[in-house]
């Protein structure tokens, strides 16, 4: 069962403008206009309308969390191996840091968007850490020379 809370980066107890919000944010960045020919970005747009068309809804929203809840109880009598099956499809932690190909040639699942997402960030923040230390080591001295 999808979580469609966990998909749109809200809490249960978020309310309508807060869904909306996030909602508008999210169908903008993973729009398929936006990234044609990407997959991910289809697939994930679709659960970002299904999870706002859900939870938006008052009455469905009351189902959806009925559905939820008795999902959590069921998958915490289930044995490992069990829960994992149904949690599949899920954009969880493992998902993040797994890359695996599908089917078609070339072709990554979304886990590897997260991880060059990760990668990217490190190294930017390696690029920054470089340049604080430069300027500690060779433009601090320099400007103390001139300043005093």
């Amino acid at each position: 069962m999808k979580n469609y809370y966990y998909i749109l980066g809200v809490k249960e107890s978020s309310s309508y403008a807060e869904l909306k919000s996030a909602y508008r944010k999210l169908s903008i960045k993973f729009h398929p206009d936006k990234n044609p020919g990407d997959k991910f970005f289809e697939e994930r747009f679709k659960d970002i309308q299904e999870g706002y068309d859900t939870l938006s809804d008052t009455q469905k929203r009351r189902i959806y969390n009925e559905q939820l809840n008795e999902f959590h109880i069921q998958d915490q009598t289930d044995y490992p191996e069990q829960s994992k099956n149904k949690t599949e499809g899920e954009y969880g932690i493992e998902q993040i840091f797994t890359a695996k190909k599908s089917k078609k040639k070339n072709e990554v699942k979304e886990s590897n968007y997260f991880y060059n997402v990760i990668e990217g960030t490190l190294i930017t923040l390696f690029f920054l850490c470089s340049l604080f230390a430069i300027y500690d080591i060779v433009i601090s001295p320099i400007i103390k020379r001139f300043v005093s």
